[in-house]
């Protein structure tokens, strides 16, 4: 199945013009139309430049040689709820029926003949969930209302959500703890999943939690840090590894792939879906 999914890639001459050893920078940009995207928006895209693709295969194969590449955004999300299910880090521009990212890959060696050959992990594969910075902050949550409850605590309404995961035998999990957008720190003392509340008790003199901010409050458990996700280290030596149906492949070079064969402007189209 044929699906158009474009990648500008420019190619700027480092010392050397068109010498074999000139290290060159590979700026682009990706084209993904929004049809193709769907609700999920667009996946980790990779770019590499190798020194040939499987004859067979039509994708970087046991023979060919990476001279650089990269991921376009990060896995690292600090919401246990998103971890290896979106890609921060990137900024995504609208460009009326398309999504448009840029990138860079810094210092490649530009070898004549070299080919740039990309894919789309739709199905996040090719990222560890145990993986990545680890930290207490596993939540983000909406405060949308705080009642006093004059006994020292304060009920909040917090968004709909399944909370399932701090509760256990309908008692809150050790040192689960809040902090608000003004930086105040609570205990939750209590939470409900059919109500949609947390019960805060003020830690280090805090007032009243404040509501209905810009930001949203972070919910953690101080003593249980979580990793966040980070892309396997091996993606480029072996991407076949992490293809699965759905994602999106550049098609074999004299289709899709685009040869080296000088430092003009290469456009790699993402144009087969994984069957």
């Amino acid at each position: 199945m044929k699906r158009p999914f474009a990648i500008a890639v420019l190619l700027l001459a480092g010392c050397g013009g068109g010498d074999r050893e000139s290290r060159v920078e590979v700026t682009g940009t990706v084209v993904a139309p929004k049809a193709l995207a769907g609700t999920n928006g667009v996946g980790m895209v990779y770019v590499g430049v190798w020194s040939a693709l499987d004859a067979v295969s039509g994708r970087p194969g046991d023979d060919s040689t990476l001279h650089g590449g990269t991921s376009i955004g990060s896995f690292t999300a600090q919401d246990q709820r998103a971890i290896c299910k979106t890609v921060v880090g990137r900024a995504v521009r609208d460009a009326g029926a398309n999504w448009e990212i840029d990138f860079t890959i810094p210092q490649v060696r530009y070898e004549r003949g070299s080919v740039v050959w990309a894919f789309a992990d739709e199905n996040f594969s090719s990222c560890n969930p145990n993986g990545g910075p680890q930290d207490n902050f596993q939540y983000l949550v909406d405060l949308l209302s705080a009642t006093d409850n004059l006994d020292g605590s304060w009920t909040v309404g917090i968004e709909p959500g399944d909370y399932s995961t701090w509760i256990r035998g309908g008692v809150v999990k050790p040192d689960v703890e809040l902090v608000d957008e003004a930086g105040s720190f609570f205990t939750v003392a209590a939470l409900s999943d059919t109500a949609d509340t947390l019960r805060l008790v003020p830690m280090q003199g805090a007032g009243a939690p404040a509501v209905n901010g810009a930001q949203k409050a972070r919910l953690y458990q101080r003593e249980n840090p979580i990793p966040y996700g980070a892309g396997f280290d091996d993606v480029f030596d072996d991407p076949s590894t992490y293809l699965e149906a759905g994602d999106l492949i550049a098609s074999p070079p004299e289709a899709g792939a685009k040869t080296l064969l000088s430092l003009d402007p290469v456009v790699i189209t993402l144009d087969t879906a994984v069957p």
